[in-house]
């Protein structure tokens, strides 16, 4: 998928994860079945938040250094920018089966 729609994804709120996927009835539930901890699925919790990501996020973290879980500074900087869609791609969360 071209890198670039995730990122107006990201920049909207409409990556298609559960909590954006029920306001527009595509899925049950706009919880996290990724860390099954009963939060909503949103952009917030995927970036940031969600325990199954927790490795790859450790590296992206360490790579934005003052940047780090700031999404605001992050899409201010290609740089940074560029590690958060690693990130993304990285995870294989928007891959089928998935």
């Amino acid at each position: 998928r071209d890198q670039s729609s995730y990122l107006t994804q990201i920049r909207t709120g409409r990556l298609p994860l559960n909590d954006h996927l029920c306001k527009i009835k595509k899925a049950d539930t706009d919880k996290c079945k990724k860390c099954n901890r009963g939060r909503r699925e949103t952009v917030q919790h995927f970036l940031f938040e969600c325990q199954e990501y927790k490795t790859l996020r450790s590296k992206m973290d360490r790579a934005h250094k003052k940047a780090k879980r700031n999404l605001k500074m992050i899409l201010r900087s290609e740089q940074h920018t560029k590690i958060l869609l690693r990130y993304v791609v990285n995870t294989r969360r928007f891959t089928n089966g998935h």
